[in-house]
């Protein structure tokens, strides 16, 4: 299978059995006594899979974790802000699959 394929298939499934979330980044403007930092929120499509009980070590992945795979229109980075549902996540580890100098997708570790 070609990578143009595969990343066609990827991003079918996405779309088909995806839900829009939001990506949430912070910009900081003002000054050192009295910073502001204002949202910028993205729409994405995601997937949300659990992790098994028997991966769950309370450290590298903790109880609460839960892993997104989200599509690659945009650019994610670890110091943004997975808001799905209501709740907000800390992207604990990211993993960008990108054969070649396309991104396919991004796989999220994320923590409420």
């Amino acid at each position: 299978m070609s990578i143009a394929r595969f990343a066609s298939r990827i991003k079918s499934l996405i779309e088909r059995e995806g839900r829009v979330a939001v990506y949430r980044t912070y910009s900081e403007s003002g000054d050192a006594y009295d910073p502001v930092r204002t949202p910028t929120n993205t729409p994405i499509t995601l997937i949300e899979f659990d992790f098994e009980a028997s991966e769950r070590d309370g450290s590298i992945i903790a109880t609460n974790d839960t892993e997104f795979v989200i599509e690659s229109t945009i650019t994610i980075a670890k110091t943004g802000l997975i808001v799905d549902r209501g709740l907000e996540y800390q992207i604990v580890s990211l993993d960008d699959t990108m054969p070649g100098d396309t991104s396919i997708m991004y796989i999220a570790q994320c923590r409420r």
